[in-house]
Protein backbone atom coordinates (compact mmCIF):
# COMPACT_ATOMS: atom_id res chain seq x y z
CA UNK A 1 0.00 0.00 0.00
CA UNK A 2 2.80 2.34 0.89
CA UNK A 3 4.04 2.17 -2.54
CA UNK A 4 0.72 3.64 -4.30
CA UNK A 5 -1.36 6.39 -2.82
CA UNK A 6 -3.91 5.13 -4.71
CA UNK A 7 -4.48 2.17 -2.09
CA UNK A 8 -4.88 5.00 0.52
CA UNK A 9 -6.74 7.44 -0.56
CA UNK A 10 -10.33 8.70 0.55
CA UNK A 11 -12.97 11.05 -0.20
CA UNK A 12 -14.69 13.99 1.75
CA UNK A 13 -17.21 16.62 1.12
CA UNK A 14 -15.59 20.43 2.49
CA UNK A 15 -17.88 23.11 4.19
CA UNK A 16 -18.51 24.10 0.63
CA UNK A 17 -20.16 20.75 -0.27
CA UNK A 18 -17.47 19.80 -2.27
CA UNK A 19 -15.60 16.79 -2.94
CA UNK A 20 -12.25 16.66 -1.52
CA UNK A 21 -9.30 13.69 -2.12
CA UNK A 22 -6.78 12.83 0.74
CA UNK A 23 -4.35 10.57 0.71
CA UNK A 24 -3.40 9.06 4.15
CA UNK A 25 -0.01 8.52 5.35
CA UNK A 26 -0.84 5.14 6.53
CA UNK A 27 -3.98 3.00 6.86
CA UNK A 28 -5.56 -0.38 8.06
CA UNK A 29 -5.53 -2.89 5.63
CA UNK A 30 -9.39 -4.81 5.19
CA UNK A 31 -8.41 -7.86 4.64
CA UNK A 32 -10.32 -11.09 6.20
CA UNK A 33 -8.89 -14.86 6.31
CA UNK A 34 -11.53 -17.56 6.01
CA UNK A 35 -10.55 -20.86 6.86
CA UNK A 36 -12.51 -23.66 5.57
CA UNK A 37 -9.90 -26.16 5.18
CA UNK A 38 -11.40 -28.30 8.14
CA UNK A 39 -14.45 -28.50 7.15
CA UNK A 40 -16.14 -31.10 4.52
CA UNK A 41 -16.01 -29.43 0.89
CA UNK A 42 -19.27 -28.86 -0.11
CA UNK A 43 -19.44 -27.20 3.33
CA UNK A 44 -17.05 -24.97 2.09
CA UNK A 45 -18.13 -24.14 -1.05
CA UNK A 46 -21.94 -23.38 0.33
CA UNK A 47 -19.66 -20.67 2.38
CA UNK A 48 -17.60 -19.65 -0.48
CA UNK A 49 -21.30 -18.72 -2.20
CA UNK A 50 -22.62 -17.42 0.66
CA UNK A 51 -19.68 -15.12 1.05
CA UNK A 52 -19.94 -13.94 -2.59
CA UNK A 53 -23.83 -13.21 -1.65
CA UNK A 54 -22.17 -10.99 1.35
CA UNK A 55 -19.60 -8.84 -0.54
CA UNK A 56 -21.24 -7.49 -3.87
CA UNK A 57 -23.94 -5.68 -1.75
CA UNK A 58 -21.16 -4.24 1.20
CA UNK A 59 -20.89 -0.85 0.85
CA UNK A 60 -17.50 0.74 0.91
CA UNK A 61 -17.22 3.75 2.99
CA UNK A 62 -15.26 6.18 1.18
CA UNK A 63 -14.51 8.90 3.59
CA UNK A 64 -12.32 5.79 5.60
CA UNK A 65 -9.63 4.69 3.56
CA UNK A 66 -8.58 2.11 2.21
CA UNK A 67 -11.68 2.31 -0.37
CA UNK A 68 -11.30 -1.77 -0.89
CA UNK A 69 -10.87 -5.12 0.62
CA UNK A 70 -9.70 -8.95 0.65
CA UNK A 71 -11.35 -11.53 1.47
CA UNK A 72 -9.52 -14.63 1.01
CA UNK A 73 -10.73 -18.22 1.39
CA UNK A 74 -8.50 -21.93 2.23
CA UNK A 75 -10.37 -24.56 1.02
CA UNK A 76 -10.12 -28.24 2.02
CA UNK A 77 -8.49 -29.32 -1.31
CA UNK A 78 -5.99 -26.62 -0.74
CA UNK A 79 -6.99 -24.13 -2.59
CA UNK A 80 -6.96 -20.45 -1.88
CA UNK A 81 -9.49 -18.22 -3.46
CA UNK A 82 -9.55 -14.30 -3.20
CA UNK A 83 -12.27 -11.46 -3.56
CA UNK A 84 -10.78 -8.26 -4.31
CA UNK A 85 -13.68 -5.55 -4.04
CA UNK A 86 -12.80 -1.83 -4.57
CA UNK A 87 -14.53 1.80 -4.96
CA UNK A 88 -14.60 2.74 -9.12
CA UNK A 89 -13.13 5.25 -8.12
CA UNK A 90 -9.64 3.55 -6.98
CA UNK A 91 -8.84 1.86 -10.28
CA UNK A 92 -10.19 1.53 -13.75
CA UNK A 93 -9.43 -0.92 -16.55
CA UNK A 94 -5.97 0.50 -17.33
CA UNK A 95 -5.20 1.43 -14.32
CA UNK A 96 -5.49 -2.25 -12.54
CA UNK A 97 -3.45 -3.99 -14.81
CA UNK A 98 -0.30 -3.01 -13.44
CA UNK A 99 -1.17 -3.03 -10.41
CA UNK A 100 -2.22 -6.91 -10.83
CA UNK A 101 1.05 -7.38 -12.43
CA UNK A 102 2.62 -6.34 -8.91
CA UNK A 103 0.62 -8.58 -6.86
CA UNK A 104 1.42 -11.33 -8.92
CA UNK A 105 5.43 -10.83 -8.55
CA UNK A 106 5.59 -10.39 -4.96
CA UNK A 107 3.18 -13.20 -4.58
CA UNK A 108 5.44 -15.59 -6.49
CA UNK A 109 8.29 -14.27 -4.49
CA UNK A 110 9.70 -11.43 -6.44
CA UNK A 111 10.46 -8.13 -5.69
CA UNK A 112 8.52 -5.11 -6.86
CA UNK A 113 11.12 -3.39 -9.55
CA UNK A 114 11.76 0.13 -9.84
CA UNK A 115 9.82 0.12 -13.53
CA UNK A 116 6.79 -1.17 -11.94
CA UNK A 117 4.19 1.37 -13.68
CA UNK A 118 2.20 3.02 -11.05
CA UNK A 119 -1.33 2.94 -10.90
CA UNK A 120 -1.87 6.81 -9.84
Amino acid sequence: MQRHETLRVGFWRDADGEVRQQVADVCELNWFLHDWAHLDRMIAEVNWRELLDRNAPTPIVVDVPPLWRVNVSLFPDGRLSCIWTFHHALLDGRSIFPLLNELQRLLSGKRPTDQTESVE
